[in-house]
């Protein structure tokens, strides 16, 4: 059998017994991690809570890390980069809100 590339910006891929599978729509960038999710809701849900008070409720779990001299999580992401995603990501949040055409 003749292996025949698909065109560039096609939706299918062809599986290893040569049938093609449709994608359900389109992805792009990393698949969101499901504590930042939860992390999302919580915050959106109770704007008064803390950065840090949500992101523990969403499942995440701190120590302290005397080689950066801040908290970490158990993937090794620093507290304060973690609390500017969540902040990024709530802002972005409230723009797609306010102009639902923005992406």
């Amino acid at each position: 059998a003749t292996y025949a590339p698909a065109k560039v910006g096609s939706t299918a891929s062809a599986s290893a017994s040569g049938t093609v599978k449709k994608r359900k729509g389109r992805r792009f960038g990393r698949r969101s991690d499901p504590r930042m999710a939860k992390a999302i809701e919580i915050k959106a849900a109770n704007e008064d809570m803390s950065l840090h008070d949500a992101l523990l409720a969403g499942g995440y779990t701190f120590r302290y890390s005397p080689e950066i001299l801040d908290e970490v999580d158990e993937d090794g992401i620093s507290l304060t980069q973690r609390k500017n995603n969540l902040c990024r990501r709530m802002r972005r949040r409230r723009e797609q809100k306010e102009n639902p055409g923005i992406k």
